[in-house]
């Protein structure tokens, strides 16, 4: 049996087509036409962190500028008073916790994937888990008071 297709099932195939066309389409044209790339791995991250500390420096002293406009007062005024805050607010924070080495963190990562330190049968981590439940505090949540 051969069936005919209706134009308007054809017209439809044809509008999702050109929409899918156009959505491949449009990011690879973009991606082409960008004027600045992205810079390569080799860039070293020194060069990118002194750019983008120059760029909040930059924007900082925008911001000062047109704050001190705003307020009628000096751009030196706004600028100390900017610093002393940030550096109040600095004071305010925590200290980050010092990360550890990337050899700890292999070694904690090969001791936690060790096959030595897991158990190799079912009947070996069944008997784990009583060992546990038997060292664990009961949990008061499983018992449910009766209703008199």
């Amino acid at each position: 049996m051969i069936r005919t297709m209706s134009k308007k099932h054809l017209l439809a195939g044809l509008a999702a087509a050109g929409v899918l066309g156009v959505g491949i389409a449009a990011p690879t044209v973009a991606l082409a036409d960008d004027k600045n790339p992205k810079p390569s791995s080799s860039a070293s991250s020194t060069d990118q962190g002194d750019e983008r500390r120059q760029k909040h420096a930059d924007r900082q002293a925008e911001f000062a500028e047109a704050l001190a406009k705003e307020l009628g007062v000096s751009t030196d005024k706004v600028t100390a008073a900017l610093e002393k805050l940030h550096e109040q607010r600095q004071g305010d924070r925590p200290e980050r916790p010092e990360r550890p080495s990337t050899e700890d963190r292999q070694a904690a990562l090969k001791e936690r994937l060790d096959p030595e330190a897991r158990p190799r049968s079912a009947a070996a981590w069944a008997a784990g888990r009583r060992a546990a439940r038997r060292t664990a505090a009961p949990d008061p949540s499983w018992y449910v008071a009766p209703r008199w």
